[in-house]
């Protein structure tokens, strides 16, 4: 039963924009979305800081002609959709609190992601979450081919290719009085150890490329981590942007180096090594490869996850070469990935690493 004296509110979880000739509803807390007409908006708009069903029923009124009797059926509807709450109620009250304290930071896109999948349904591996995962990726595996197990840019965007031994070869040749500094040898060794391919797992499903294995943990073997070389100065080695391809086990030349100015922006964050840095190395993530596997919406986890393990790995790898290893977040991902001819939408930057000579 509706009361005229009643105080309702705008459920923190909703977003209203116009898209295209219509009003779109959208329900975070409740997971829904619906085209709404002009009137909806207008409703809702006067309860969106609480207020009295009574006086908001003034305040429509003296904008549009509207009888009482409409209004409340109008209200009574919102309220049934949760759209419309009162000031007790827990999922708005709890929704309100997140908001005001993400906004502190700055974060206002992000937290409607966190409401929206806050209480996504993630599988339990205590229980039956094994076998429910085996199935799902059979399901997917009938559905959808999976061969993303690395990148090779095309042969027209190729400049010159530098062959490196394999990741195993050179783990195996490695020891512990290697301490031979930064050169194009040990660059190349650095990038395979890290980013090459050690072995494969076999996958019998249809559709589906063998598994890759690497020196670095990764979620479901998925490894949706790239490395690229950014070469300043290192003895012996072309100027210029290198990707190392996992599909061929080579540095692969794809660009001119960008002047000094550009560098300075796109790696702020790394120039602040107390050393000077020869080269820069570049971790990206290819979303499609964890997305394929890992379709919950905190996927993304894993990818930050990937590429800190890598990290560590750079950096433990590179003080037993003798480098100097700087890693930093401070990277200007559009300029860097507008230089690498990558769309942001499928393959990221997420970290800058300045590399440096003999410590």
């Amino acid at each position: 039963m509706i009361n005229l004296e009643d105080k309702l509110y705008l459920n923190a979880g909703i977003r209203i924009k116009f898209n295209d000739d219509s009003w779109e509803l959208t329900d975070l807390l409740n997971k829904k979305r619906n085209k709404v007409n002009t009137l909806i908006v207008m409703v809702i708009s006067v309860f969106s800081h609480g207020e009295s069903i009574d006086n908001s029923y003034k305040m429509i009124s003296r904008k549009i002609n509207i009888e009482l009797s409409e209004f409340i059926s109008v209200v009574k509807n919102l309220v049934d959709s949760k759209i419309l709450v009162d000031g007790k109620d827990s999922n708005h009250l709890w929704a309100s609190e997140v908001i005001e304290e993400w906004s502190k930071k700055g974060w206002e896109k992000s937290v409607d992601y966190h409401l929206l999948t806050y209480d996504y349904p993630f599988l339990d591996y205590k229980k039956d979450g094994q076998l429910k995962d085996v199935y799902l990726m059979e399901e997917y595996a009938e559905k959808e081919v999976d061969h993303n197990r690395g990148k090779k840019y095309k042969v027209g965007k190729i400049k010159k290719e530098i062959k490196v031994d394999s990741t195993i070869n050179i783990l195996k040749n490695l020891s512990a009085s290697y301490k031979e500094g930064l050169n194009a040898d040990t660059i190349a060794k650095l990038m395979s150890s890290i980013f090459g391919v050690l072995r494969k797992r076999r996958i019998t499903w249809e559709n589906v490329s063998d598994l890759v294995k690497k020196t670095n943990p990764s979620g479901g073997s998925r490894h949706p981590s790239e490395g690229y070389l950014f070469n300043i100065s290192i003895d012996n080695l072309e100027k210029g942007i290198y990707h190392f391809s996992s599909l061929t086990s080579t540095l692969d030349i794809i660009n001119d180096l960008p002047e000094e100015d550009y560098l300075k922006k796109a790696f702020a964050g790394p120039l602040r090594a107390s050393f000077k840095p020869k080269a820069f190395i570049v971790i990206t993530s290819v979303f499609e490869r964890n997305m394929y596997r890992y379709r919950e919406p905190r996927t993304f986890r894993t990818i930050f996850m990937d590429v800190g393990h890598i990290v560590e790995n750079i950096s433990k790898t590179g003080d037993f070469l003798g480098m100097n290893i700087y890693p930093h977040q401070g990277i200007d991902e559009e300029m860097i990935e507008n230089i690498l001819g990558i769309n942001y939408l499928e393959e990221g930057a997420i970290m800058g690493i300045a590399v440096g000579g003999e410590k």
